[in-house]
């Protein structure tokens, strides 16, 4: 028998890079399933309508994926992202979680001294050893957008803190590898998901040391606010709206709640 249309559709994707690769929760209207990637191509090529050119079937939504990675980067005329800045002040206590990601120029270079070298002699700040971990899967975003594979359009900058902070009623307590930390956010899950917690273990068993807790959880809420929630752009121009574009011209922003809606996936 022939699935309905709300059973194949996706209406939100969250991703997260991690040890594995790329964590992704995926949330359709009956479930919603964590799937490992290797690498981020594999993801795009499995959920096509993701890339610049792609255009939807009539009728289907429209896909977002919201990732936990930084997409426009700074350079020479923008050495400090507004919206690092603007979702640093929104975060209050969970401020040190974001962090300024690597200018371009410095992502190509062989280690973490070197990195931050050019990073400074472009932007006038060095690079910290957080920003350089995740500068292989900051590069293969930013390949993917900048040779069409991936939209700018639908492939959305996104901080899960600041969605935990919108399911919390403020910025989180406790720090999100922590135990604390984790049963704060576990909780505040449980309100999009009321088996999150289950999801999640479940998760780690399949995958074993390529995921961690905190991998799941920041897909998930990812996950569950992308399909129905609208979202604000940090760092946008007030009198425009719209955000500064990088030196490759893509969009320099982070996208985060206007509010949440509550949903239960299973």
């Amino acid at each position: 028998m022939q699935k309905s249309l709300h059973e194949k559709e996706v209406l939100g994707i969250g991703v997260d890079g991690c040890r594995g690769g790329w964590l992704a929760a995926i949330r359709r209207a009956d479930r919603l399933d964590f799937v490992l990637y290797p690498v981020f191509d594999s993801l795009l090529e499995e959920h096509p309508g993701l890339g610049a050119n792609d255009v939807p079937e009539t009728g289907t939504v429209q896909t977002r994926l919201l990732i936990d990675m930084p997409i426009g980067l700074p350079h020479a005329g923008m050495p400090v992202r507004p919206c690092d800045r603007e979702a640093r002040k929104r975060l209050g206590p969970r401020r040190a979680s974001v962090f300024s990601p690597p200018c371009r120029e410095a992502l190509g270079q062989s280690d973490h001294a070197r990195a931050s070298a050019v990073n400074r002699e472009v932007t006038g700040r060095g690079l910290s050893i957080q920003a350089w971990n995740i500068a292989p899967r900051i590069r293969e975003v930013d390949q993917a957008l900048r040779e069409g594979r991936a939209c700018p359009d639908r492939v959305l900058e996104c901080h899960p803190e600041l969605f935990f902070a919108a399911l919390l009623g403020g910025p989180a307590v406790y720090a999100k590898r922590s135990g604390p930390g984790r049963e704060e956010r576990g909780m505040a899950l449980t309100g999009l998901c009321r088996n999150a917690k289950d999801r999640i273990k479940e998760a780690m068993r399949k995958f074993g040391t390529s995921v961690a807790w905190d991998d799941c959880a920041d897909a998930m809420v990812l996950a569950l606010a992308g399909g129905q929630n609208p979202l604000i752009r940090l760092g946008s121009d007030p009198k425009t709206g719209k955000p500064p574009r990088d030196a490759a011209g893509l969009p320099v922003t982070i996208h985060a709640p206007e509010f949440l809606l509550q949903t239960d996936p299973r």
